[in-house]
């Protein structure tokens, strides 16, 4: 997903990286609870390690 916020992201992205490669984790814990119904990864966001299994809404 983008959101156009490379401003505010580039930094907060900068410091975590400086202490190390980041565990990947879901974007959404609550959908990966009951491993029957657990839906497919869509995405892996390689550059947070970010797995997305449903796209987020966005309220504009």
């Amino acid at each position: 997903m983008r959101l156009d916020h490379a401003d505010r992201a580039n930094p907060m992205h900068a410091a975590l990286t400086v202490r190390g490669a980041t565990p990947w984790t879901e974007l959404d814990r609550d959908e990966t609870r009951d491993p029957d119904f657990t839906p497919a990864p869509q995405e892996h966001g390689d550059r947070w390690r970010v797995v997305v299994r449903s796209t987020p809404e966005v309220d504009e």
